[in-house]
């Protein structure tokens, strides 16, 4: 809205200058059949002043009115107040002093990615983070980091680090931790096993140093690992099929053995329900007899006793 402002004025002014130091020239001449006097230029002083003037209310309009859009916060530098100033100015339509200087950051989250994609990090070209494992391997490693500046504390950091920050902190200190901690692991913990572990330990070391600079670190993101070597990286993968394989095959063989288990407990408790039956019979064998009353009674219409044979069941027999 500044610079807007500050045209039209400076264009009011100039157009000013210009109609007032015109005037009518003493000297007449006829131009299609009509004497007239031709405007001349009679005050060049005053059109000069007028264009100084009108780039002046230019500069000044424009530095003086800002716009802030949301997510965005302005630090103030004040000369007469003894340089940045601790407060910060908020989204929306500002006025300042012409003498005061201000930058301008954005408290969303903000993005650095460092990759080896030629076009896809902060950096062209292969911006990787190359590191060494705890057995001397070398692997390349795609990172992002999630952070965002802290509005209370935008001052601090444009006192700082200025407005270049990613240059200046960002970028050197997460390599550099990044390479010390990835040190204290194996290539099988980095490719697969202990990856997400692996983030939040970095995150958490780098979230002390991103505080101390005014900034709030959110997430360091590690998204693809490649190996500088490539027959080496065809070995990773060779191995880790190798361990799949032995996984499911363990697991196979743990369930047959629990098949196994279940049918000798099965039998098991079929051949003691058998002994047990086998030994209430043997003490007491009416109990034989009567199971076959029940079973042969609906079935038959006249059976003879003897005076040791139990009754049959009340039914269809005699």
């Amino acid at each position: 809205m500044g610079p807007a402002l500050g045209f039209v004025l400076a264009v009011i002014i100039l157009a000013w200058g210009v109609f007032t130091s015109l005037g009518r020239s003493d000297a007449y001449v006829v131009k299609m059949g009509k004497t007239i006097a031709p405007p001349v230029m009679k005050h060049p002083g005053r059109l000069w002043g007028s264009a100084l003037i009108a780039l002046a209310v230019y500069q000044i309009v424009s530095h003086m009115f800002i716009v802030l859009p949301g997510a965005h916060i302005a630090c103030v530098y004040d000369p007469l107040r003894g340089g940045i100033q601790s407060t910060t100015l908020s989204e929306g339509l500002r006025v300042i002093p012409p003498w005061v200087t201000t930058q301008v950051f954005s408290v969303q989250t903000q993005e650095y990615t460092m990759s080896i994609a030629q076009s896809e990090g902060a950096v062209l070209g292969d911006d990787s983070i190359k590191c060494e494992t705890n057995e001397g391997l070398k692997v390349l490693l795609d990172v992002t980091v999630l952070f965002h500046i802290d509005p209370q504390r935008a001052p601090d950091l444009w006192r700082k680090l200025g407005s270049q920050y990613n240059d200046v902190f960002v970028r050197p200190t997460v390599r550099e931790r990044i390479r010390m901690i990835v040190a204290k692991y194996s290539v099988q913990d980095i490719y697969s096993g202990r990856r997400k572990s692996i983030e939040e330990e970095i995150t958490k070391e780098l979230q002390p140093a991103f505080a101390g600079e005014g900034m709030a670190l959110e997430q360091v993101l590690l998204r693809n690992v490649a190996y500088a070597n490539p027959e080496f990286a065809d070995a990773i993968a060779e191995k880790q099929a190798r361990q799949q394989q032995m996984i499911t095959e363990k697991r196979n063989l743990e369930r047959a053995e629990f098949e196994k288990q279940a049918t000798v407990n099965k039998a098991q408790g079929e051949a003691q329900s058998v002994t047990l039956r086998a030994q209430t019979l043997a003490k007491n064998p009416q109990v034989a007899r009567y199971e076959m009353t029940q079973k042969i009674a609906p079935r038959i219409k006249r059976a003879y006793m003897s005076e040791e044979s139990l009754p049959f069941p009340r039914g269809g027999g005699q």
